[in-house]
């Protein structure tokens, strides 16, 4: 990637608690911080036996077109 489109996106790894209320309760935390910065939701991966979770945000605020 080039160094602006690199500095466009923003990957985020969170560490989700074994609990499921507090892992949920974290999500809506990490989602609403970059919806609160006008970022917009890429991609959220986590794998099958994984306890964390990668969040991809475009911070441009917008999609090309």
């Amino acid at each position: 990637m080039s160094g602006a489109q690199s500095e466009r996106y923003q990957d985020l790894c969170v560490r989700l608690p074994a609990e499921e209320d507090a892992a949920s309760a974290l999500l809506r935390k990490v989602l609403a911080e970059g919806g609160s910065r006008g970022w917009k939701l890429i991609s959220a991966i986590k794998g099958p036996e994984a306890d964390v979770l990668l969040v991809t945000w475009d911070t441009s605020g917008s999609f090309p077109g």
